[in-house]
C-alpha cells in the first residue's frame, strides 16, 4: 500500500509554477519532502524515509504524533541550504554543517554531499533526530548529546539497495574515516566508553557512534538490555552519575574493556581512493569522468586475487598490488572486450600486456597472482592473459576501478586478510 501511495504521489508531484528554481514537493504516508533542483531521486528518498520510519518506530516503540507529516527540506548546495534555512528561522550557527534538525520548526534540513552514500547517511541522521525528538522527548533536547548524536550516526550508517534499508551497520562504503579511526583507537586501548557516557568527550560524532553502536550491537545480551532500559531514562531527561551506572553497569573498567574488545574486532572492507563510489545493496558502483578507484583496506593474507561481475560501457576492471595511488596494477576490460594489464607509476601509466576477449557490456573477471610473480586474468572462467609484470605483484591490496564512466560490480570475491 505504501509503495503504491509513494509512486502515485511522486508521479503527481510537480514544481510550483514560476521558474526552474522552484522546489518540488513530494509526499508519502509520513513525510513531506521539499527539494530544490537538480533533484531526480525524490521517490527513492521517500522510500528511504518510510523505511527508516519503520525501523525507528520499532526501536523507540513509539512514533511522532499523527495529524501532520514530518517535514524535510533538501538543497543542492551549502549556500542555498544556509540561505533557505535562515529564511525559515534556523539559527546561523546551526547551518554550518551538512544538515540539522531544528526544534523551533520541527523540520529536518540538509544539502547534497560529495557522495551519494554520505548524502543518504546525512538524510538518515537528521531524520533520526527528528523522529527521536518528536516521538519520545516532546521536542526537547533533554537527553545527553553523546546519546543523541551516537544514535543518529548508528542509524545513519546503512546499506540500501533502493528498496531495503539495513541501518546500524559498521562495514560501510564511504569517504569518511570515522569508523576505521575508532577501531584503531579501540585496538590501541585508548577508547574510553566511560568518558563518552560521562560527557567528557562532548558530542563529537565518532566516539559517540562507537559507544551507541557497541551498546546496541554487543554480543552480550546483558549489555544490550541494560542500555535499552537506560535509553528510556534518557528520553525522560535523567542525567548524572546514576545514569552512567545505568548505561555501563557498576564496573566501569569492565565496560571499557568490553567496548574495546568489540570495537577492535570490527573491519571495514573498503577504502575509497578516488571518488565516487556507492554501495547499492551488494552491488558496488563507481563513477568518474577520470578514474574512480576502490581498494581493500587491508592486504591479503595469502596469494592475492579478486573476482567480480563487471558491467560497464566504459573501461573498468580490477586492481592488484595496490601500494599507493601512484603504484598499482590495473587490469582493464575495454568496451571492446580487450583485456589490458597496465601499471600505474609516478607520472603516468605503462602498458604491460594485452589480449582479446569476448565483447559485451558485462563479464565475470578474475585477476590473480600465481607463484608470487605471475598475473593471470580469466574472463568467464577462461584464462585470456598471463604475464610477469615485475615489481612484486603479490605485495599490496586489491580493488576495483572505473575509467571515464560508470561501472557496476557484483559478486565480488576477495582473499582473506590477516
Amino acid at each position: 500500500m505504501i509503495r503504491c501511495l509513494l509512486a502515485l504521489l511522486a508521479a503527481l508531484a510537480l514544481p510550483a509554477p514560476g521558474g526552474p528554481g522552484d522546489p518540488v514537493v513530494l509526499e508519502s504516508e509520513h513525510y513531506r519532502l521539499t527539494a530544490w533542483p537538480p533533484f531526480a531521486e525524490g521517490e527513492e528518498y521517500l522510500h528511504l524515509a518510510e523505511a527508516l520510519h519503520g525501523k525507528l518506530k520499532e526501536h523507540f516503540e513509539a512514533e511522532p504524533p499523527g495529524g501532520k507529516k514530518l517535514e524535510v527540506l533538501f538543497w543542492p548546495d551549502a549556500e542555498s541550504f544556509r540561505r533557505g534555512g535562515a529564511a525559515d528561522g534556523v539559527d546561523a550557527g546551526a547551518l554550518t554543517a551538512g544538515g540539522v534538525y531544528w526544534t523551533g520548526t520541527r523540520k529536518a534540513y540538509f544539502w547534497r554531499q560529495p557522495s551519494a552514500n554520505f548524502t543518504r547517511h546525512l538524510f538518515l541522521h537528521e531524520l533520526t533526530h527528528q523522529f527521536h525528538f518528536l516521538a519520545v522527548m516532546d521536542n526537547q533536547a533533554r537527553c545527553p548529546a553523546w546519546y543523541s548524536e551516537g544514535l543518529a550516526e548508528h542509524f545513519g550508517y546503512h546499506r540500501w539497495d533502493g528498496t531495503t534499508l539495513e541501518p546500524g551497520i559498521d562495514d560501510v562504503l564511504g569517504l569518511e574515516q570515522d569508523i576505521p579511526n575508532m577501531v584503531e583507537e579501540a585496538r590501541t586501548g585508548t577508547y574510553d566508553v566511560a568518558a563518552v557516557v560521562e560527557g567528557a568527550r562532548g558530542g563529537d560524532k565518532p566516539p559517540c557512534w562507537a559507544a551507541v553502536h557497541w551498546l546496541l550491537s554487543s554480543p552480550d545480551p546483558k549489555v544490550r538490555a541494560r542500555f535499552r532500559a537506560a535509553e528510556r531514562k534518557m528520553w525522560r531527561g535523567v542525567k548524572g552519575k546514576g545514569l552512567v551506572e545505568s548505561v555501563l553497569g557498576p564496573d566501569e573498567k569492565a565496560a571499557r574493556a568490553a567496548a574495546n574488545r568489540y570495537l577492535s574486532g570490527l573491519r571495514t572492507t573498503w577504502k575509497i581512493e578516488w571518488i565516487s563510489w556507492d554501495a547499492r545493496g551488494s552491488t558496488l558502483v563507481g563513477e568518474s569522468g577520470v578514474v574512480s578507484l576502490l581498494r581493500m583496506r587491508e592486504a591479503p593474507a595469502g596469494a592475492p586475487f579478486i573476482e567480480a561481475s563487471v558491467k560497464s560501457a566504459a573501461s573498468a576492471g580490477l586492481v592488484l598490488a595496490f601500494r599507493t595511488t601512484d603504484d598499482f596494477l590495473a587490469v582493464y576490460r575495454r568496451p571492446s572486450g580487450r583485456i589490458e594489464i597496465t601499471r600505474r607509476k609516478p607520472g603516468g601509466w605503462e602498458n604491460l600486456a594485452a589480449a582479446e576477449a569476448p565483447p559485451g557490456e558485462a563479464a565475470v573477471l578474475r585477476a590473480e597472482v600465481l607463484d608470487g610473480k605471475t598475473v593471470r586474468v580469466l574472463v568467464g572462467g577462461t584464462e585470456v592473459l598471463r604475464c610477469e609484470p615485475g615489481g612484486d605483484p603479490a605485495r599490496g591490496s586489491v580493488g576495483l576501478f572505473v575509467d571515464g564512466g560508470r561501472g557496476e560490480f557484483d559478486g565480488v570475491k576477495l582473499p582473506p586478510v590477516n
